[in-house]
């Protein structure tokens, strides 16, 4: 709903739960992550069984973003969570609060520890389209190459140049926002939903 604030309150017998904050998170997605990390471990350097996170959801790499928190915290600690934002106008990372804060660009996760037991299966329902290619060139997220070749080119064999660079194509009152990328992932064998939000000059694809 618009308009409106959804408060969950949680209250344990056994539960440890903890609070922590990271800041500047699109400047460096990765050294926020070892800073969340960080955080969880000041108590007594356990690493929480389970791990809530609410990042600012807009132009952060997140796999960066987890590969910050799993070098501190390592592999066991199940992680789950979502993005703040402003559903889909997709102009504002939205806020994040912490205690009596309101932050922006940063990240807020709430540790539990002491028997908390947690499991999650989530299906997206895509199926692929089309033949195989090779994302050749990445960084964060942009995707700069598909096959040698710009990235944008992949959306230029059914649309024109002019539909794809117009800021509404990629939005949810656009078409591309139907033609998201599928990723596939060997180890587990899966295909991994990256939606694409824009294009630069350049031709880079711009994934949420």
């Amino acid at each position: 709903k618009e308009k409106e604030v959804v408060v969950l309150a949680l209250k344990f017998k056994k539960i440890k739960i903890q609070v922590v904050k990271a800041e500047d998170l699109s400047k460096d997605a990765f050294k926020a992550g070892v800073k969340l990390g960080e955080e969880l471990l000041k108590n007594d350097g356990t690493a929480p069984e389970f791990l809530l996170i609410f990042p600012c959801g807009l132009g952060i790499a997140f796999d960066v973003f987890l590969k910050g928190i799993k070098q501190k915290l390592g592999e066991e600690t199940n992680i789950l969570g979502g993005g703040t934002g402003d559903s889909m106008a997709l102009k504002s990372g939205g806020r994040q609060f912490y205690n009596n804060q309101v932050l922006e660009d940063s990240v807020v996760g709430v540790g539990f520890w002491d028997g908390f037991k947690m499991a999650i299966q989530a299906e997206h329902g895509w199926e692929p389209l089309g033949l195989p290619m090779k994302i050749t060139k990445a960084e964060g997220i942009f995707v700069s190459e598909i096959d040698n070749k710009p990235a944008s080119q992949i959306f230029e064999r059914y649309f024109t140049k002019e539909e794809i660079m117009d800021p509404k194509f990629f939005s949810p009152q656009g078409e591309g926002i139907l033609y998201p990328l599928g990723i596939i992932s060997e180890e587990p064998k899966r295909t991994i939903v990256r939606q694409v939000v824009g294009v630069t000059e350049k031709g880079e694809l711009i994934c949420a």
